[in-house]
């Protein structure tokens, strides 16, 4: 009785039907001009975008949020993240490249925050010569978020002081009718003591940096190990199509040859 594995005329598992390691190098060694080709067409032309780019920088800025109380900004860190995302970024940047004739930002756009520290963070990648365009983009960016949190801040500002002067002119009242009613004046003072207080923790937004580049480069290595993958890749794979495509036409002009004549 044969084997399952044995190598009979039929078995599937034949080593006429499989891959060898032998097989692998035979047409790598066969087809290596072709190897080498490959790697050089793609290797040599992102090499060269690499350098063209430039020397890389991280440009950062840092906008301090408003607070209602210290600890507590205006509005939640995470949604005037989402809203600067959603609405700010979008016809920022459309109206920045319209105005520099761009087709595309040729930088990066992080935003990110922190509710701990009420601090908004915007962070691009670059070479220095787009410098001036990322400060223009961070700056608007802020100057409409500074713009929100004010106008939040402001009307706090005025529910308070309406708060204040309602508490006070009720205690006129209190005195000029009911001079002796003492809990309710503690009452409208301890108001008004509270609304002051609260006015007086109310901190506006402030830039505490803008657009600064950091002193070290960007580190190359991540697009270096990818161009030797990519490169690499296309080198191994180009000897196995060329190798295809030669078993294919072999293939067709041995069913040609064996065609019956009509």
């Amino acid at each position: 009785m044969n084997h399952p594995l044995s190598l009979t005329p039929g078995n599937p598992y034949d080593r006429g039907d499989m891959i060898s390691v032998v097989s692998i190098a035979k047409t790598l060694a066969l087809h290596w001009r072709w190897a080498v080709a490959a790697f050089l067409v793609t290797f040599l032309p992102l090499l060269f975008l690499i350098y063209y780019q430039g020397d890389r920088y991280a440009y950062a800025t840092i906008y301090k949020a408003a607070e209602l109380a210290p600890g507590k900004t205006v509005l939640p860190l995470k949604g005037t993240e989402d809203f600067i995302r959603q609405h700010y970024a979008d016809k920022i940047v459309r109206n920045l490249l319209e105005a520099q004739g761009l087709r595309k930002l040729p930088f990066t756009l992080d935003v990110t925050s922190s509710q701990e520290s009420g601090l908004l963070f915007l962070h691009s990648v670059s070479s220095e010569k787009h410098a001036a365009t990322i400060q223009k983009l961070h700056e608007t960016i802020i100057q409409n978020t500074f713009e929100n949190d004010t106008l939040f801040l402001e009307n706090k500002k005025a529910l308070l002081q309406r708060q204040v002067q309602e508490a006070r002119e009720a205690l006129t009242r209190l005195h000029e009718t009911n001079p002796g009613s003492e809990v309710l004046a503690v009452r409208y003072m301890d108001k008004i003591w509270q609304a002051e207080n609260q006015m007086a923790e109310l901190r506006p937004g402030e830039t505490l940096q803008q657009a600064s580049r950091s002193l070290v480069r960007v580190s190359r290595k991540k697009k270096w190990i990818l161009l030797c993958l990519i490169s690499f890749g296309a080198g191994v794979m180009a000897p196995f199509c060329i190798e295809l495509r030669k078993q294919i036409q072999i293939a067709l002009e041995h069913e040609k040859a064996t065609q019956p004549l009509p």
